[in-house]
């Protein structure tokens, strides 16, 4: 990765209108990487790639496994992580890593020093909250594993809908009717309710011991799954201003058979996120109609997640879903901004494809996935988008990058990571 034949202070801003950055120029902005400007694995690099980050936006990032989308994922944290005060102040960052490698900021890249040094760079590890399952934690503590605590949802700010996706009840059911009868009923009568006080509900409840065993046996395995906490921060609080947090979700597997444990987290963090944005983004208009600075409590949220089918998969329902969709559709007045990353594009939903503004595509090789992004390429890349990924070496790194504000197509190589990355592949080789 010693290309660096031309090197020059020019750069293009993707996802920024030009008249922003005649206004602002490149504060609120990430260094991606550079514009490819040769052939072949070495190549020539040219201009900087900056990225907006000071807005909306839907960013996917592709490829298939080993050529740089996690490790894309992981550059553009550091750049969040690295934004000035004064945007960063008004920015929170949660990526639900779904493997467990992103405790790895956390330390310098030092084994890549020189090379980050022809990039004008240095290690560094980032000041990032990394928060573990309740039940794996003292696995982490015991190995010396930097985390900073545990990830909960108090059962409370589950609704009925994720309740019973969790479990895979349809409300006509006899167990899903009991099961949203007791939710409602733990709400109106305990509030900031336990699993135990549902439980106790049910029990209480008009319905056939078989049933009322059936759905008391689903709420007592769930707690021991390590989520559910009465005594956990509200979920918008792991949306605080400034603050990256990691939430690692690689040990939630699915439930009875429903949604998985994960899709809940994601839905339930999402909701909640969305419906205060919603709320503080009226605040922040007052605001700037009676002092020109629009500014509240809140902070503008990005959300990371790998893996990003699992949560927006095509062809079924996901209770993730539904509100990632609305993250998209109307994310951009509230302030609220996905990077979604996958290796199995066929498998996203259309939505998650098709209103993305910044498309990032490592290599990818899998008919179905050129084919489903071919389907939805917007016009102005024309037969680029084809050609550019046929023809993409084998280098890791290199990506074929669609901007829908400057409606143009780049090749570029992604920069370096500061931090140490924690997606290499396991192997039983070590140095003797």
């Amino acid at each position: 990765m010693d290309g660096l034949g031309i090197l020059s202070d020019d750069f293009v801003v993707v996802g920024r209108k030009p008249s922003v950055v005649r206004e602002f120029g490149t504060r609120g902005t990430g260094f991606l990487g550079r514009v490819v400007l040769s052939k072949g694995d070495d190549p020539v690099l040219g201009r900087k790639v900056l990225v907006d980050l000071a807005t909306s936006h839907v960013i996917l990032v592709l490829g298939k496994r080993g050529y740089g989308k996690s490790y894309t994922l992981g550059v553009l944290v550091e750049e969040l992580a690295s934004l000035p005060y004064s945007v960063r102040s008004r920015t929170a960052v949660i990526v639900i890593d779904t493997v467990g490698i992103f405790w790895t900021m956390k330390v310098p890249n030092r084994d890549q020093k020189e090379l980050l040094k022809k990039w004008g760079l240095e290690p560094k590890g980032f000041n990032v909250k990394v928060l573990v399952p309740k039940g794996t934690l003292p696995f982490y503590l015991e190995y010396g594993i930097p985390v900073d605590g545990y990830f909960a949802i108090r059962p409370s700010e589950l609704g009925v809908t994720e309740w019973l996706g969790l479990f895979d009840l349809d409300l006509d059911s006899e167990a899903g009717s009991l099961l949203a009868g007791a939710v409602v009923e733990a709400e109106d009568k305990v509030g900031n309710y336990d699993l135990d006080d549902l439980i106790r509900i049910v029990g209480e409840m008009d319905a056939s011991p078989h049933v009322k065993r059936s759905v008391a046996m689903r709420l007592a395995a769930a707690k021991e799954w390590g989520l559910f906490d009465k005594n956990a921060p509200r979920t918008v609080e792991y949306a605080r201003a400034g603050a990256v947090n990691v939430i690692d979700v690689s040990t939630f597997k699915g439930a009875f058979g429903g949604q998985s444990i994960r899709e809940v987290v994601v839905a339930v963090l999402g909701k909640k996120i969305f419906e205060e944005r919603m709320k503080y983004r009226k605040v922040e208009e007052i605001q700037e109609m009676k002092t020109g600075r629009p500014v509240s409590e809140m902070p503008l949220v990005w959300m990371i997640i790998d893996e990003a089918h699992l949560f927006m998969p095509r062809g079924r329902k996901s209770v993730a879903k539904d509100v990632l969709s609305d993250w998209i559709r109307v994310g951009r007045q509230p302030g609220l901004s996905l990077v979604l990353a996958t290796q199995r594009i066929d498998r996203m939903s259309d939505d998650a494809i098709t209103q993305a503004d910044i498309i990032i595509g490592h290599r990818i090789t899998s008919y179905l996935d050129i084919q489903a992004l071919s389907a939805v390429r917007p016009t102005y890349a024309g037969d680029s988008l084809d050609k550019h990924l046929a023809t993409l070496p084998h280098t890791r790194g290199l990506a074929v990058l669609m901007d829908d504000v400057t409606e143009k197509v780049w090749v570029i190589r992604v920069r370096p990571r500061m931090s140490w990355h924690g997606g290499g592949s396991a192997t039983a080789l070590v140095k003797l």
